[in-house]
């Protein structure tokens, strides 16, 4: 019974050992992906614009030259409303 009694605790660690190198190789891997994830929705992020912001300027402007509706600006409506209240 000596001997195995003698191999049983160097198996609880070499199962020891492997549990552990396994928790960090999974710890590892979810830092890379969560750390690759952030890096591709910074990239892809619709605010962040790599080009110079001349270009965009001046293709805003193309834009507004270009408009069917020969308008580009906001302004309030040039008409009363067409709504009537009636007392009783």
């Amino acid at each position: 019974m000596s001997a195995a009694s003698a191999s049983t605790p160097s198996r609880l660690q070499a199962a020891r050992q492997r549990a552990a190198d396994a928790k960090a190789a999974l710890t590892a891997g979810a830092v890379v992906l969560f750390s690759a994830a952030g890096i591709a929705a910074a990239a892809t992020h619709p605010g962040h614009q790599k080009s110079s912001s001349s270009s965009v300027r001046q293709q805003s402007d193309d834009s507004v030259e270009t408009d069917d509706l020969g308008g580009g600006t906001l302004a309030p409506a040039s008409s009363q409303p067409q709504a009537s209240t009636s007392l009783s």
